[in-house]
Order: C-alpha cells, then sequence, then structure tokens
C-alpha cells in the first residue's frame, strides 16, 4: 500500500531453520515509482517481521546489473543506494543470480549480493558467505524452479546452476573473510570502487548541489560583479572544505537527500 491504495508487491521468503530472509521481486506500479513507493514497502516489511516476532540473522537482497523490468529500465546503482540507506552492505564477491537465463548466459547475470547482518558486522567468514550462497541457490531458486519450469528444463537448470555456484565458491576459497562494504558506486565487475574514486564522485555531487546555490544567491541580491565574484570565491572555498572534510560532506549530502 502507498497512499493507501495498492502499488505493487514484494516477496519476503523466510527460512526459520537457517534464520535467513530472502527479499525477491519486488514490483512497483510506475505511476508511483519511486523513493516515497519504496521506504512504503521497507516499512511494511518490518512491521510484519516485527509483528510475528521474526529476527533473521540476516536479510538479503539481489541487485542485477542488467535490469529485469519491463517497464524501462531501472538503474541498479539507485536501487543499492536505496538499499544502503535501511542497512544493507554489499558482500564482496563476484555473484552470479541464479536466473532461468543462465542456461543461455551466465555473464548477463552477474549481480551484487546484499545483506543485513544481524549484529554489526563489517567481514563475513567465507564459510558462513558459501552457506548463505548455498542457501539461495539450492533452497530459495532451486525448490522454487522445480515448481515453476517444465522437467525438462529442470536438469539442464541444476547443471546450470552447479557451474555457477563453483564459479561463486572458488571465488569464496582465495578469502577466509569476505568483505561487507557500504559504499554504492558499482564496478564492471561487480565488485564495489575504491574509497578514492567514490570521494571523487561524492565530490562531484556536491558542487551540483552547492554551485547553483551560490550562483543564485549572488544574482538574487545584487547585479555588482565583485558581490558576485567574493561570494562565488567563498562558494569554492566551502566546497573545497567539504571536499577535504568527509563529516561536512556527509552532513550536507544527508541534508539535501533525506
Amino acid at each position: 500500500m502507498y497512499d493507501s491504495t495498492p502499488c505493487g508487491f514484494s516477496t519476503l521468503m523466510y527460512y526459520r531453520n537457517d534464520k535467513v530472509a530472502i527479499i525477491d521481486h519486488m514490483a512497483i506500479d510506475t505511476k508511483v515509482r519511486g523513493i516515497g513507493a519504496f521506504f512504503a514497502f521497507v516499512d511494511q516489511i518490518s512491521d510484519f517481521l516485527t509483528t510475528n516476532n521474526i529476527f533473521p540473522d540476516y536479510v538479503v537482497a539481489e541487485i542485477m546489473k542488467r535490469s529485469q523490468s519491463i517497464e524501462g529500465q531501472i538503474n541498479p546503482l539507485h536501487l543499492i543506494r536505496l538499499l544502503r540507506t535501511i542497512g544493507f552492505h554489499v558482500v564482496q564477491i563476484p555473484y552470479i543470480s541464479p536466473h532461468t537465463g543462465i542456461l543461455d548466459d551466465m555473464e548477463k547475470y552477474r549481480s551484487t549480493l546484499m545483506v543485513i547482518p544481524r549484529h554489526p558486522l563489517t567481514d563475513l567468514p567465507a564459510e558462513e558467505c558459501k552457506r548463505l550462497i548455498s542457501l539461495i541457490y539450492d533452497v530459495h531458486y532451486l525448490k522454487w524452479y522445480r515448481r515453476a519450469i517444465g522437467t525438462d528444463k529442470m536438469e539442464p537448470y541444476e547443471a546450470a546452476l552447479k557451474n555457477c555456484f563453483a564459479y561463486v565458491a572458488a571465488n569464496l576459497k582465495k578469502n577466509t573473510l569476505i568483505r561487507l562494504n557500504g559504499s554504492s558506486e558499482l564496478s564492471e565487475d561487480g565488485i564495489y570502487r575504491s574509497g578514492f574514486t567514490k570521494h571523487a564522485l561524492d565530490f562531484t555531487r556536491t558542487i551540483w548541489v552547492v554551485s547553483p546555490i551560490a550562483v543564485g544567491i549572488s544574482i538574487s541580491f545584487t547585479q555588482s560583479m565583485w558581490v558576485t565574484a567574493v561570494t562565488i570565491s567563498i562558494s569554492v572555498l566551502l566546497v573545497l572544505g567539504v571536499f577535504i572534510f568527509q563529516p561536512w560532506r556527509e552532513r550536507l549530502m544527508r541534508f539535501f537527500w533525506r
């Protein structure tokens, strides 16, 4: 419900024995698709979990790099940023979403795996990460597709699923701990960019916010050239200050995007 009107649906599967909740298949009417509807869904999911005394160790979501929306393209980075605002972290591994399309081309289903751990974590043991992915693949997806697709496709799909799991598991073997990252910028291989790149991107966003304000103020209050020059100079200094001091930047971004 959004503004007292049904606007879409989302699937929430809770696997009680594993204490894992998986959010899947979120679809929102294009007429109301936006931040408001997203947070309305979040509130309903949160209320459902609380009302039913469900407290999972992990809440999991997948974001495909390639949009599956029929009604236009959805930027996956926007979804990742929204999920970050409610506590999701990126699992820093190359990940393949086990959609039936992996039968044709596994590469098209490279995705970002995101989790909310019940306890504050910055890393996840590789074996725990492997357990989560096994649950997603062999329980969440495999059992669903056994009901949804024909028996003639099931055997090839299971083989493709094993290949995907082997690919992801091979990358897990390289580390004993898997980093959970809060960054919002996706690189080509599904791993998040360096802190420097994100810093520069935040700086660019800040310039886009501050510069029009500075110019607008100078033009609104006076036509004097020297006042305009002083205003722009002060604005440039403020932008540099925001670039250098991360707390300033975070406060500014929260003010305009809260």
